[in-house]
């Protein structure tokens, strides 16, 4: 995966950083859905030249190149998701963790509201779930 967005990356005309190979390489395989600033926190040690602005700019442009998923669960913050392929999310509203809630087979609008859609193309269909999690309701 990471080799298809250093080479989208190229294609549009940024540079290949070190920087951005550590975003990149942090959000491979990443089932955290980190936000701008949990990716900074967590490399900034290990690349301290590395600003904000490098991974909001470096997460935006995958985002807008159909390579990162952008969440908006909460009104604060932004997370991220490298996983593009259709599933929805849970929210923990205790412990603020996202999970990954993948379909069982239906593809698609619901059929409920498809009529309302009508002439309209569907590009994606996101849920987030909002629910206290097993961990945080067996405390």
């Amino acid at each position: 995966m990471i080799d298809i967005q250093v080479r989208k990356l190229k294609e549009l005309g940024l540079k290949i950083t070190p920087q951005r190979l550590a975003v990149l390489d942090f959000l491979d395989g990443n089932t955290s859905h980190p936000s701008a600033a949990d990716i900074y926190l967590s490399l900034r040690k290990e690349y301290p030249s590395m600003s904000m602005a490098t991974v909001y700019n470096t997460v935006d442009v995958l985002a807008k190149n159909g390579l990162l998923l952008e969440l908006p669960i909460t009104k604060d913050r932004m997370n991220y998701d490298p996983d593009t392929s259709e599933h929805d999310h849970a929210f923990c509203s205790r412990c603020g963790r996202i999970f990954d809630v993948f379909p069982d087979g239906a593809a698609g609008v619901p059929a409920t509201r498809a009529a309302e859609l009508d002439g309209f193309r569907v590009v994606a269909v996101r849920k987030v779930y909002y629910v206290v999690c097993k961990d945080c309701e067996g405390k």
